[in-house]
């Protein structure tokens, strides 16, 4: 496999990335996530320094950071958008912390559920709503392009950071 530049959104640089606990949002769970598109990494970069700055009351800075690594020696599962059912089986999983029963890997990839299902995969995962069939049909994975979970220290070391740049 070539070499892939990917990109973290933040704000401010990430240099030494490490994996970060899940508040049963992200996705695939714990890990430090990636995508491999800069605009997208650009919008989560002014998200999350609009979150984070609103309760600072500071200038709001957002940065992409971005890294270069070879996933060779790295054991790690691929989701296709098309494949809605294994990748929401995976997601409810990491999303409830529930983890320990999925096979360990260093990455996981693949699409990105749309946020505006959250309250339909919470309300799933508490068991308000119990069609598995909705939850697959309401499920949204194209307003993103992708992300990345690097889910071990061995995956995150194997990063190599390349440079950073600010976004307006």
């Amino acid at each position: 496999m070539r070499n892939l530049l990917l990109y973290h959104g933040s704000f401010m640089p990430v240099r030494n990335p490490k994996a970060n606990y899940n508040d049963g949002t992200n996705d695939f769970g714990n890990g430090f996530y990636l995508t491999s598109d800069a605009k997208q990494a650009e919008k989560w970069a002014k998200r999350k320094a609009k979150y984070y700055y609103k309760t600072e009351n500071k200038i709001i800075v957002a940065c992409v950071s971005q890294f270069e690594i070879s996933m060779d020696d790295l054991k790690h599962l691929r989701f296709k958008k098309y494949d809605k059912v294994e990748f929401v089986k995976v997601m409810l999983q990491c999303r409830s912390n529930n983890e320990f029963a999925l096979p360990k890997y260093d990455v996981l990839y693949g699409p990105v559920a749309d946020g505006r299902t959250n309250l339909l995969i919470r309300k799933f995962l508490k068991g308000n709503e119990r069609d598995f069939e909705k939850l697959i049909c309401d499920l949204k994975l194209d307003r993103y392009t992708d992300q990345f979970c690097f889910k071990t220290d061995l995956a995150i070391k194997k990063l190599r950071y390349v440079g950073d740049y600010y976004v307006k």
